[in-house]
């Protein structure tokens, strides 16, 4: 007993010093504590732990990668779309074409977003390798456009989906549709991701009044007051990039 309650308080002390290096952003300090603690060797490991040492072990370690990959995907916990995000980059970086697989079935099993549908596109357009990739991109992009939205994130999403789908004839007013439904929600959504605006931003350069439907939603986001302020700030940063709003 003494035995195993001294190892698990060893385990905890290497992950709390391995948490504040990563914190810290001393990301090379964060993946040797992990790997001290055995953390790939743990599917009891919390998934925040699993999922910082993945995104830390992809650039340091890349042969304990796809082991660390697999024991995330095997929480029956909901996985957030940023760990699925870094599921897919350590697939396609790595490369491992199964690994690929078995994180494109967890996804599918639901429930989709179309923000994480395209949000899975973009790790394809930006690391594909081959055609493919390309062919998988589109597919991702096409369930964005399918899937139902619920948040401003997915309605931003949803809009870019279509824009990049639809003819130059139809793509207009269905990218305007989903624009209003994002106008609506800027004021009272609680976070934006900054990925889905600049899509949106994207999209609605297709539309003759897309400049003034920018300036309307920034004026309604910047008023929202639910959106935490280092949220906010960045969101600023990202409005202040666009020339034409200024």
């Amino acid at each position: 007993m003494n035995g195993n309650r001294k190892k698990d308080d060893q385990y905890h002390r290497l992950i709390t010093e391995a948490r504040k290096c990563f914190e810290r952003q001393e990301r090379e300090k964060a993946c040797y504590w992990y790997v001290q603690a055995g953390l790939h060797q743990r599917p009891d490991a919390e998934l925040r732990d699993l999922a910082d040492f993945l995104v830390v072990a992809i650039e340091f370690r890349p042969e304990l990668a796809g082991e660390i990959a697999r024991l995330l995907l095997a929480k029956s916990e909901p996985l957030p779309p940023l760990y699925i995000q870094d599921l897919f980059f350590c697939a396609l970086t790595l490369p491992d074409h199964v690994l690929e697989q078995e994180v494109a079935k967890r996804v599918l099993a639901g429930p989709l977003t179309p923000n994480l549908c395209v949000r899975i596109a973009d790790m394809y357009f930006e690391y594909a390798a081959d055609r493919r990739h390309q062919v998988r991109a589109a597919e991702w992009i096409r369930r964005a456009a399918e899937a139902t939205p619920l948040t401003f994130d997915d309605w931003a999403a949803k809009a870019y989906a279509y824009y990049l789908l639809l003819d130059d004839d139809k793509a207009p007013l269905a990218v305007l549709g989903c624009a209003q439904r994002c106008v609506e929600l800027a004021e009272t959504t609680p976070t934006i991701d900054l990925d889905a605006l600049q899509d949106l931003g994207e999209a609605l350069s297709i539309l003759d009044n897309g400049s003034s439907i920018t300036k309307h939603l920034y004026d309604k986001i910047l008023a929202n007051n639910l959106i935490p302020l280092p949220d906010k700030h960045r969101i600023w940063q990202e409005i202040k990039g666009n020339q034409g709003y200024l």
